[in-house]
């Protein structure tokens, strides 16, 4: 959701959906975007604050994204959580792919959906925590963070990703 508030809507709401977060910086600052939802059933934040992004020629005539002197037919920044879910899906396919390179786990739906809550513990368990210790309302269990994600030495975790 993109309008500041403290629920977060369908589809996203939705139980075994991660539900995403958009972060924004200023100077060396990070913090949740103003637009983003936060709440109860927010998982992670990943960035979201003017992302660069391809979108149709006649879009950014609309947004008014032109820089002088530079061409940026079929690009345009934008910001929420429709930017930062990407990098969530990205750094959860790259997970995918390192513990589960042969898709074996796609053998059958048991299976699948064991994997699919690996990885969703493992995505949790390697944010940068932000905001309260832990999880909290502002970030969920935090940025998103690939290089912790494909560092990890230990296997996937066991079991269904941590809840509130």
């Amino acid at each position: 959701g993109n309008n500041g508030g403290d629920r977060i809507p369908p589809p996203a709401n939705t139980p075994g959906v991660v539900a995403v977060g958009a972060t924004s910086h200023y100077l060396n600052y990070e913090f949740l975007s103003p637009d983003s939802n936060y709440g109860p059933r927010l998982d992670l934040t990943a960035p979201g604050g003017g992302i660069l992004s391809t979108v149709p020629f006649t879009y950014i005539s609309e947004l008014g994204h032109r820089t002088p002197g530079i061409d940026l037919r079929g690009y345009a920044y934008g910001s929420g959580t429709s930017e930062a879910a990407p990098f969530v899906s990205g750094v959860a396919a790259l997970i995918f792919a390192k513990y589960d390179p042969d898709n074996a786990s796609l053998s059958s739906p048991e299976t699948a959906a064991k994997m699919v809550d690996r990885v969703r513990a493992h995505l949790f368990k390697s944010v940068d925590d932000k905001g309260a210790p832990g999880w909290d309302p502002a970030f969920g269990w935090g940025r998103i963070n690939v290089d912790k994600a494909m560092s990890a030495t230990a296997p996937l975790p066991d079991g269904p990703a941590p809840t509130f």
